[in-house]
């Protein structure tokens, strides 16, 4: 069991990564989240010598939709925003209207007690960054990306002239896209939206998904056109079917929104995507928005899935192969 010094000791770490000296630290949450989870993340701000302020909403009703006007207020008046939220909020206008007045925004949503003190949220960041830069940096020249999983992922899509992101627990300075001033905690990915309609094969979903949580069977979308046509499988593969087809947006179909390799070794799956996603050597895709990862679709949702163990080869280079990262740390950088 987590003593609460504990939850204290770990709670301020995103804290640490992020704020500088006088900030104002914003918390922003819902009656949805654990309270346990959002007085921790208050205690460890304040323990550091910042003013903590907490705004608690009702709970969204689905991944990124947009917070309350007064709240979106709120986020771009702070120097650090904690979203400690039970639906992400990340892809949100009011998360770009933030960091571009200057927050450092950080993402936190269905995190738990276990997962703020456990698991990837206890990784060296500072290696986690250096393994980020060398896959961004194949990312980055690379024109196009082909995933494939023994579970029969089977994808194929353009990259080029699309710019990494690579996430480590720091708010990133970027100015190509809406995300920039942003990270996430626990965290540790990197990667990129692809080009639009270039997209075609089939994404198997094979652990998670952030709708869904732990999978009981493989869900299958068949892609044509960087489009979802088709899906397949058990009970939660007709339950994302009704989810997207309640939303009333066909870009809510549009897939991959983003493809990104899992990078903190100290990651456990737990059926939940703010950590699943950070499993070293994972891929997880993404279907809806991608307007603010470098992309030109804006939709109602983005929703993240997981592949385990994928293989990943860019300009048919392996820099994955079965859940193994093959590129090597870049030396001095952090």
């Amino acid at each position: 069991m987590t003593s609460p010094l504990e939850a204290v000791r770990y709670a301020r770490r995103p804290v640490e990564l992020n704020a500088k000296p006088g900030d104002v630290v914003l918390i922003v949450t819902d009656l949805d989240m654990p309270r346990e989870v959002v007085d921790a993340l208050f205690a460890g701000a304040h323990s550091l010598g910042h003013e903590v302020a907490v705004v608690t909403t009702s709970a969204r009703a689905a991944h990124g939709d947009e917070p309350p006007g007064p709240v979106a207020a709120a986020m771009a008046s702070a120097d650090v925003v904690l979203l400690a939220t039970s639906k992400g909020a990340a892809h949100t206008a009011a998360t770009q209207r933030a960091a571009r007045a200057g927050a450092r925004v950080v993402f936190m949503e269905e995190i738990t007690l276990d997962m703020l003190c456990h698991g990837a949220a206890t990784a060296d960041y500072d290696a986690v960054g250096t393994l980020g830069a060398a896959l961004g940096e194949k990312w980055n020249a690379g024109s196009r990306v082909k995933v494939t999983s023994s579970h029969g992922t089977d994808l194929e899509c353009g990259i080029e002239g699309r710019h990494a992101w690579e996430m480590a627990g720091r708010a990133f300075d970027a100015d190509w896209f809406g995300l920039s001033g942003c990270c996430a905690f626990p965290d540790g990915e990197v990667g990129l939206a692809p080009v639009e309609g270039t997209a075609n094969g089939t994404v198997v979903f094979d652990a998670s998904t952030q709708t869904l949580g732990t999978l009981e069977e493989p869900v299958r979308l068949e892609v044509v056109d960087s489009m979802i046509v088709g899906i397949e499988g058990g009970w939660q593969a007709r339950r994302m079917r009704e989810q997207l087809d309640a939303l009333d947006d066909p870009n809510a179909f549009y897939c991959p929104a983003e493809i990104a390799i899992g990078i903190n070794e100290a990651a456990v799956l737990t059926g939940l995507l703010r950590e699943d996603k950070k499993l070293l050597g994972s891929c997880h895709i993404a279907y809806g928005a991608n307007d603010d990862l470098g992309g030109t679709v804006a939709a109602r949702t983005h929703v993240d899935g997981l592949i385990r163990r994928p293989t990943i080869q860019i300009d048919g280079e392996t820099v994955v192969e079965d859940g193994v990262v093959l590129v090597a740390p870049m030396a001095g950088v952090a």
